[in-house]
Formats: structure tokens, sequence, C-alpha cells
């Protein structure tokens, strides 16, 4: 049986690599193939892989000696609202700075008077160490710049909490933190060692608690100041403020006489006030004790008058304590020095001093002693002041930090309240001064 014959084969042409292998699975209609999937986001943004912080506190070693944490610092606001920061090893110093500006007045040819104008803030520095063995002590470092660290939208770094044992300031901000790194780490890990500087600023504002730039903690004077009324407290401080500036210029016996005037209530008596020696008399009407209708009074008047001579003339240079003073007080009153043929320079100088006295004298008597009196105008009585602070000193620093002010336009209410200090207070009086007695000086 004869064969047919084999033909010969085609050459297959070459197929593409997807269609080299049949597909033995069954074809699937195209409405039901499945979509190609989508790229995740993951495959666009690329993960930032930050490593966490190897060093998560300053390490202390507590068997050698105690852990010593004066100071923390609370952030108040923002991302890390209400966390503390690790300050590193012992803190031993603590640095606080603020400040009370005052201005100068305007003024030529003395020295000018001062107006407060403000508070400074207070400043706040300390110095932090960081220390690690083994890993790069900067973590521990950048930790810190949290604290100026704007984070949530806030417009401004935090406000920050100090503590210092009993102090607490609750309004502060950090102004600047400088690091200092030393003792590197091998193979490039950085330093073992750094000292940081930081600084503190504590504000204040009108509705601030610090405002008024009271202290941060409770003090003995404050617990002084709360145990007694308003009424209390500025009769005792100005008891001690006379103590301290009024009593030592009028001597023992004037102390002893004014002592006696307060007690029995008579500060407003003319005929009492009359008894007390010059120094003392002099002294209390420069320091506002009396008020201008109390001077007056004929008796005072004339007491005023002598007793101003006397004080000025024994505070003249070449005068003194000496026989020449009642010559020399004679003539304030007078205007003519008793025997001045056979003393021309005396006259000289009694002339030169009665313009000054008459301008004395009428200023106490009216109690025009503030900085609007005509006798500080250097420019019209280029000596009158002087004089006055030669003998009147004591009086005027009362006056300035504040006498009874019995010279103020309410006169009665304001004696009522002079004469009711002196009464429940005066009996602790100092009796010591350098006060002079005109009783005693000499003929």
């Amino acid at each position: 049986m004869a064969r047919d014959p084999i033909k010969p084969t085609e050459p297959t042409p070459p197929q593409p690599a997807s269609t080299a292998q049949p597909s033995t699975a069954p074809a699937t209609p195209a409405s039901t193939a499945k979509p190609a999937a989508k790229p995740t986001l993951g495959s666009k943004i690329p993960q930032i892989n930050q490593k966490p912080s190897p060093l998560k506190e300053q390490h202390r070693d507590t068997r050698g000696q105690p852990d010593y944490t004066p100071v923390q610092i609370i952030i108040l606001n923002g991302a890390y609202k209400g966390k503390s920061l690790d300050l590193g090893l012992a803190i031993n110093e603590v640095m606080h700075s603020e400040t009370a500006e005052w201005e100068s007045q305007d003024g030529d040819g003395i020295r000018v008077g001062i107006n407060f104008k403000r508070l400074s803030p207070r400043d706040i520095s300390l110095t932090l160490t960081y220390c690690s063995v083994v890993e790069d002590v900067s973590h521990l470092v950048e930790n810190l710049k949290h604290l100026k660290e704007i984070t949530e939208g806030e417009s401004r770094p935090p406000l920050l909490l100090f503590t210092q044992g009993s102090i607490q300031a609750t309004e502060c901000v950090c102004t600047s933190i400088q690091d200092k790194y030393s003792e590197p780490h091998p193979k490039r890990k950085g330093l073992r060692r750094a000292d940081v500087d930081i600084k503190l600023l504590v504000g204040g504002g009108k509705s601030s608690s610090y405002a008024l730039g009271g202290p941060l903690t409770s003090t003995p004077l404050g617990d002084e100041r709360a145990r007694a009324t308003e009424a209390e407290r500025q009769k005792k401080g100005l008891q001690n403020v006379v103590k301290t500036l009024f009593a030592p210029c009028v001597g023992s016996e004037g102390s002893a006489d004014l002592e006696k005037l307060i007690e029995q209530n008579k500060l407003s008596d003319p005929a009492e006030i009359a008894k007390l020696n010059a120094p003392t008399f002099v002294q209390a009407a420069i320091a506002g004790m009396f008020s201008p209708s109390l001077l007056q009074d004929p008796k005072l008047q004339t007491k005023l008058a002598g007793d101003l001579a006397v004080e000025m003339a024994v505070n003249q240079d070449g005068v003194g304590r000496t026989t020449l003073a009642r010559k020399f007080a004679e003539g304030l009153l007078t205007g003519i020095l008793p025997g001045s043929n056979q003393q021309p320079t005396l006259q000289q100088q009694l002339d030169l001093t009665k313009p000054d006295y008459d301008l004395l004298l009428q200023a106490i008597q009216t109690q025009s002693l503030d900085e609007q009196s005509p006798l500080f105008d250097r420019t019209k009585y280029p000596t009158a002041s002087e004089r006055l602070t030669q003998f009147g000193a004591c009086g005027l620093n009362l006056r300035r930090v504040g006498a009874p002010e019995a010279n103020i336009k309410n006169e009665p209410e304001v004696l009522l309240r002079v004469n009711k200090f002196w009464v429940t207070k005066s009996h602790r009086m100092k009796r010591s001064g350098s006060g002079l007695d005109c009783k005693r000086m000499p003929r």
C-alpha cells in the first residue's frame, strides 16, 4: 500500500513572549475582566524613616550623690503642652535680674529729680550640663529647642512655667539657647558633653499678676503685711519713718517734749505747740505737721519767726553756736546787727541772708514748700534752698517721703488723723537726736 508523500512544513513565525506558551485557562469575557490595580499612596511618597532618639533622658548616678533638681521648666501651650524638659545634671547656679527704670526730670544747675517710668521684665539665666558616655548627647540638647519652637498654628513660641524651689513664674518665654559641645565620641558619633546657657524672660502687662513687680514667692515682709489691716500698717509704717528721719534731728529733750504734747492730744493746740524748742518746732513745721491755718495763730507766728532766725543763725558759717548766734538771729528779725560797726563782715553776711530768711519764713507759714515754690527757683533766689537744706534737711526728707499731711486742703480731717496717730503711737518714739536747744544757746 502506497504511503502519502510527506509534505515539508512551513516555518512558524516567531510569537511574542507573552503568547509563546498557550494558556490552558478558559477565556474570560471582556465584560467580566478585572481592572488593573491602581498604584498606592506609598508608591508615590517615600516614607520618612527617622530613627527614634536613642537617648531618652540624662543618666544620673544617684548612688554617689542625691538627685539635685532645683529647677523645672514646663511648656504651657502648643504641641508639647504640659511637657516637662530634662534639664540635665545638677544646676548649680541660677541668675535673676530685673530693674526699675527712672528718668531724670528737667532742671539746670542742680541735681535733678527723677520720675518713675516702668519696671523691666525679669531675666532668668541658667546653665545646663548634659553628658552621655555611649550616645551622641545632641539628642538631649536639641530637645531644648522645643522651648522656642512654633507649633500647631501658633504665632509665637510657647509660654513656659518656671519653678525654682518655691519660686514660680507662669509667663516665661525662652529668649536664648547657646550650646557648647566638648569631648567627642570616636567614629564621627558626635560628642559626649554639652554645656547649654538658657535665658528666660518673665513679662508683665496690665492684666498680668506680675505687672507691679512683686516677688515670685512668699516673703517675711509679705507675711507681716498680711497680719495687719491697711490702716494699722500705715500707722506703723509712718511711725517707723518718723523715728528714722525726724526724731534724731530734734534731740532727746525735743523728742520728749513732742511725745508729751502728742500723748495729751494737743498737736493742734497753739499754746502747747509754742512750748516746743526751736529745732523741734522748726523741723516739724518744715515736715508739714502743722497746717497753714494753725501757723497763722499769733503765738505761733511769733515763735516761728524767732525759732527760724535761731536755726539759721547757728547754721551760718563763721557763727555757729557762739556768742554771735544770738546777735545774728536778732539781726535776721530786725535787719540790723547789734554792734555792726565792730563786725562789718558779719553785717555783710546778714545783708545776704536776710532776704532768704524772709522768703523761708513766708514759705513755712503758708506751707508752700513744694517744687513749685519760688524759693527753689535758683535764678531768682540762688541761696534760699541751700540755706533751707542746711538746717531743715530732716524736715524736708520727712515731707517728701510722707509726713502726716497736715498741710493739705481738708485740714480739720487731716489734723484729726494726725492727732489720732500721735496719741496711739508716739509713746514709742525714739528719745535721741542731735538737735539744738535754744534755751542752751550761749548768750
